[in-house]
């Protein structure tokens, strides 16, 4: 079965969202109280992804506007650490993500990680996607690659990556 619908194509950046990571005791009630601080400063959560281990849990987001998240979240002593991650929006189709898999493959893209948004930027799923240091969408210049879908009818900033979803 030939795996065409997506491809990877040579870019003169990637616009990537920031990640922020915040550290958070494993207790009762501590996830609840992080996102009632950023409901209370009108900051919307785009993507959670939270990994627990025995004293803490790290929840990664990707908030709507993370200059102002970094403050509050600092101000209100939590830790947080910040990391560029690729937001893709998924094609529609029962093998949306087979053929993202294999548009990265084909781009030598390795993923370290990733997890789906909670809202569907212009009516299309998308994952966040944190890639592996090596891989070649790393970076700014030449030899970056975005993905790109083949006879995709939309303008072109809806076909790559989402730089701030709002």
């Amino acid at each position: 079965m030939a795996l065409e619908p997506l491809q990877t194509a040579e870019a003169q950046g990637a616009p990537t969202v920031r990640q922020q990571s915040v550290f958070i005791e494993n207790r009762l009630g501590q996830l609840l109280r992080l996102t009632r601080l950023l409901d209370q400063t009108d900051i919307r959560i785009l993507a959670v992804s939270v990994v627990n281990s025995v004293d803490c849990a790290i929840c990664r987001m990707i908030l709507d506007d993370p200059d102002r998240a970094y403050d509050t979240l600092t101000t209100e002593r939590f830790p947080v650490s910040e990391t560029e991650l690729l937001v893709v929006s998924l094609p529609h189709g029962k093998r949306a993500l087979l053929d993202t898999w294999a548009a990265l493959l084909a781009g030598e893209i390795s993923v370290h990680y990733t997890y789906p948004l909670l809202v569907r930027p212009h009516g299309f799923a998308a994952i966040a996607v944190r890639l592996v240091a090596e891989s070649p969408v790393v970076g700014t210049g030449p030899g970056t690659w975005v993905i790109q879908r083949a006879a995709f009818t939309r303008p072109p900033e809806v076909d790559y990556y989402i730089p701030h979803a709002h």
